[in-house]
């Protein structure tokens, strides 16, 4: 049997399947955490306001 090619660089990747996933009331919960994150990341050269 052949390794697929991106397994064989990730051994890892196999192993997704079996991490925990949020349950709908956890996902809810941690969306409006996640729209709360705004970038800090510098603006590119051509960016003419700062902050967004």
């Amino acid at each position: 049997m052949t390794a697929d090619p991106l397994t064989a660089r990730l051994p890892w990747l196999s192993e997704l399947e079996a991490l925990p996933a949020r349950s709908p009331r956890e996902a809810a919960r941690v969306a409006t955490y996640f729209v709360s994150i705004r970038s800090r990341r510098l603006p590119d050269h051509d960016t003419t306001v700062w902050p967004p």
